[in-house]
């Protein structure tokens, strides 16, 4: 047991400290990159003092280092800041979309755990057998897609080209009931036959 404690500790740290290089990556490549970050914000009719004001406000006129040290102490307390594109506090966006997130991940946990494991103890059984190979075969395969790029082409040939599914949206507007339960079916359809087929 106590082996455990500083594997347990090792992992903490290296978690952290990747998240804290993701987060110090985004942070720069965001203001680094060419261009004005209030172009993001900024209204193309808005005069300079306008455009001050604006920076002032979001505290992009300061030096990158206080911009940082800002940036991680609020990131500390749970405040992911404002929107640029939205006006609103980014951990609202988040949640509104949440919901969202967890229905189409976890149906996609499910449906991989439903199918992957029997096909694994299938192949498993059979070794060197057909199945097994196709089993493999597919396996590796899977695993070395990109998940938006296998979205876009089930997008384009069952979407775009067959129209048996929709292309955009959770569901469609002025569903109720039973109606709106099987139109959300029917757009969770491919992005979670992308993540299951990955």
């Amino acid at each position: 047991m106590p082996s455990l404690v500083p594997f347990a500790l090792r992992r903490l740290v290296r978690g952290l400290l990747t998240v804290w290089f993701a987060v110090t990556v985004t942070f720069l490549l965001l203001r680094l990159l060419p261009g004005d970050p209030a172009l993001a914000i900024a209204n193309p009719n808005m005069t300079q003092g306008m455009r001050a004001q604006l920076l002032r406000q979001y505290g992009l006129d300061q030096p990158l280092p206080v911009q940082y040290g800002k940036y991680m102490w609020q990131l500390l307390q749970g405040n992911l800041g404002i929107s640029f594109t939205q006006s609103t506090p980014v951990s609202s966006v988040l949640m509104e979309r949440l919901p969202w997130t967890l229905l189409l991940t976890g149906t996609a946990l499910v449906l991989t755990v439903v199918i992957g494991i029997p096909l694994g103890v299938v192949a498993a059984t059979h070794p060197r057998g057909m199945l097994d190979r196709i089993v493999q075969i597919g396996g590796v395969t899977g695993q070395s897609l990109f998940v938006p790029s296998v979205g876009i082409f089930l997008l384009f040939v069952f979407g775009l080209n067959l129209h048996w599914f929709p292309i955009g949206g959770a569901y469609d507007q002025g569903t109720y009931g039973a109606a709106w339960y099987a139109s959300v079916a029917r757009h969770l359809v491919l992005p979670c036959l992308s993540l299951v087929l990955v």
